[in-house]
């Protein structure tokens, strides 16, 4: 993560650091769009992008992080926008942007916040919360064998509604194996919820949705519900909303 940080702030390879690099590189994640600066935190490299972020949301640099998921989910989204555009797939600036604008769009919120607050002495951003995993949170992700605070950073990166406290209300190492008992846990909890789940091959993979789970016999939910991968590669499946193809509002089920 420093070596990062040192690098989207004007370091160079020898290790030197020129004044004036710093202060634009600075100036830029103050002041300069969105695009400006997810094209500053690139400078510091893929993987070095997603430990610089999550170092300045959560100030641990010795957390046990790993970035790889996210940088696969990277370069998966690029293959599947070169197949799509019938183009090369490259891994540069421009498809680095296109990747957070689409899964992580609030990657360079702590960086900024960062920036902002610990150098400037400036209030704490609105996106302060974003890749930000609470002490509390920690302590319940500490029972949890598959959702990590790794993945609690990029899934708050990726939608506001991961921000914040989190609430366990189930998980099969203390409630056994039970679907009854997990859809128990989920009726009636007035806010998202994030089902988390690891098949046999060790593959982590689970939804978000919005409105709150109920027995019924029809479908139901909101068209912001999400699905994702954690491992082996981050990445999402947002709801097509279009009416192009069918079931396009079928978000929840639940009987």
């Amino acid at each position: 993560a420093t070596a990062a940080a040192f690098t989207a702030l004007g370091g160079a390879a020898d290790g030197s650091l020129d004044k004036r690099a710093f202060l634009d590189a600075v100036a830029l994640l103050i002041r300069g769009t969105t695009a400006d600066m997810r094209g500053q935190l690139f400078k510091g490299g893929v993987p070095g992008a997603f430990e610089l972020a999550f170092f300045a949301a959560n100030g641990d640099a010795k957390a046990d992080f790993d970035a790889g998921p996210l940088v696969k989910g990277f370069e998966e989204f690029a293959q599947r926008y070169a197949e799509a555009n019938s183009c090369e797939a490259t891994l540069d600036v421009e498809m680095f942007r296109r990747w957070c604008t689409a899964d992580v769009p609030s990657l360079h919120e702590p960086v900024l916040d960062f920036v902002s607050h610990k150098l400037l002495n400036t209030p704490t951003r609105a996106g302060a919360l974003a890749g930000r995993v609470s002490a509390a949170s920690k302590e319940k992700l500490a029972e949890s064998e598959v959702l990590t605070p790794g993945a609690v950073f990029a899934l708050s990166c990726c939608d506001a509604r991961c921000q914040g406290g989190w609430d366990r209300l189930f998980s099969s190492n203390k409630d056994g194996m039970s679907f009854d008992a997990m859809a128990k846990s989920l009726i009636g909890y007035e806010g998202p919820t994030v089902v988390v789940v690891q098949d046999a091959d060790g593959n982590v993979f689970g939804a978000l949705v919005s409105e709150t789970w109920r027995e019924c016999g029809v479908f139901y939910g909101q068209p912001n519900s999400v699905l994702f991968s954690i491992k082996p590669s981050f990445s999402l499946r947002r709801c097509r909303t279009d009416g192009t193809s069918a079931g396009t509002d079928h978000f929840q089920y639940l009987k």
